[in-house]
């Protein structure tokens, strides 16, 4: 049995799930009172679950596509109440309880996916340190001119012990594309 709430931070990580038929445990973002998380094997999102939990908060559910469509309803427009998600005993169903902006309270029950989401936390490193900090609209508009100049990998280097020095990405699929990014510009 599990018992949690969910707040619209768990709308991040169904950008990652994945779209492969034979790996249907990753078609599904598991929440943990901890941490929502959803991966398609070779990008992994994790963000912070900051719903205010019960004190009876454990487990972790998992949220199918069906799932993630009721907590994305109780969310749009406006919503900012934390969805609670329940699994019943032996985990066959999924309770999800919530408060949407204009449906007021609602009810979703579902059969709750069977199988173990991966245990992530074994394969990521835990004392990584940044090597340096780029703004997402940087990354974004360069990543949109590697892809428009053909390149299919990019590596990223900066000079060692200055991390305020700029950030290169250069092709490693045999293009001549470098791209230069100043770091902590937002």
């Amino acid at each position: 049995m599990a018992k949690m709430k969910v707040d619209k931070r768990a709308l991040a990580a169904q950008h990652a799930v994945s779209r492969d038929p034979l790996r249907f445990v990753l078609h599904c973002v598991q929440v943990t009172p901890r941490h929502v998380v959803g991966t398609d094997g070779k990008v992994l999102v994790r963000v912070p679950n900051e719903a205010a939990q019960p004190d009876d908060a454990e487990g972790e559910v998992l949220l199918t596509k069906e799932a993630m469509a009721f907590v994305r309803k109780m969310f749009g427009a406006g919503g900012s109440m934390p969805v609670t998600l329940e699994t019943a005993e032996g985990g066959a169903t999924l309770k999800a309880e919530g408060a949407g902006p204009a449906s007021g309270h609602v009810k979703l029950e579902v059969r709750h996916p069977e199988g173990k989401f991966p245990e992530y936390d074994k394969v990521v490193p835990s004392d990584v340190e940044p090597k340096f900090v780029v703004g997402v609209a940087i990354l974004e508009k360069a990543l949109k001119v590697a892809k428009a100049a053909g390149s299919k990998a990019l590596r990223f280097s900066q000079k060692k012990g200055n991390d305020k020095a700029p950030v290169v990405l250069k092709s490693v699929d045999g293009g001549d594309v470098e791209i230069v990014m100043m770091p902590r510009r937002f």
